[in-house]
């Protein structure tokens, strides 16, 4: 009896270890894909933040430069009503 119950023993770590590993494998797969994913959503969304961050750098200058073409303008007015 207590042979046969070595033997099961034997055949259930046989068993049960393979499969853990097979799981800690696949987790790490798993894992791995996940992180891919979500570093790929990322760099997305940092692509489309530099995107805008340059929309509005460029629409500042062009700010700054009416405002100066209008700063000019008003002291050509000025000056020809003085």
């Amino acid at each position: 009896m207590r042979a046969k119950e070595k033997k099961i023993a034997e055949m259930i770590k046989k068993l049960i270890f393979p499969t853990l590993i097979l799981l800690i494998v696949l987790s790490f797969y798993l894992l791995n894909k996940d992180i891919n994913k979500y570093s790929q959503i990322i760099k997305e969304h940092e692509t489309r933040i530099d995107s805008q961050k340059n929309v509005l750098l460029f629409q500042g200058a062009r700010l700054r430069d009416l405002e100066n073409r209008i700063g000019k303008l008003q002291i050509k007015q000025y000056a020809k009503y003085n």
